[in-house]
C-alpha cells in the first residue's frame, strides 16, 4: 500500500484511533482501507488497473507444489494471507533471493 502524504492521511488517522477495533470490524487491513476510502468518497487506484499484468498474487497451499518462479512480466508479487515466504521450508531461488 502507498499513498501521497497529505492526500489520504485519514486512512492512518482513523486506523490509529483504535487499530484492534478496526481490524476486528474489517477482518483485514485491505478491507478496512477500502471501507475508509468508500466512507470518505475516495476511489483508490489499484495496481491491477494502473499496470495490468504487473501484480501476481500467490496463495500458498500447504502441502502443495513449491513456488518455482514468478510469471513472465510480473514485477510485483503479493503473498495473500499466509504462510508468508519466511515461513516456508521449500522455496524457489526466486523467492529466497527476494523475500528471505
Amino acid at each position: 500500500m502507498m499513498w501521497s502524504a497529505g492526500k489520504l492521511d485519514f486512512i492512518y488517522e482513523q486506523f490509529a484511533v483504535d487499530p484492534v477495533l478496526a481490524m476486528d470490524e474489517a477482518g483485514s487491513c485491505g478491507r478496512w482501507i477500502a471501507s475508509a476510502c468508500c466512507n470518505a468518497g475516495v476511489v483508490p487506484d489499484h495496481v491491477r488497473d494502473l499496470a495490468p499484468g504487473l501484480l501476481s498474487d500467490i496463495r500458498v497451499v500447504p502441502g502443495g507444489a513449491p513456488l518455482r518462479a514468478k510469471s513472465p512480466g510480473v514485477g510485483l508479487v503479493s503473498f495473500k494471507n499466509g504462510p508468508k515466504p519466511h515461513e516456508l521450508a521449500d522455496l524457489s531461488e526466486f523467492i529466497r533471493d527476494h523475500w528471505v
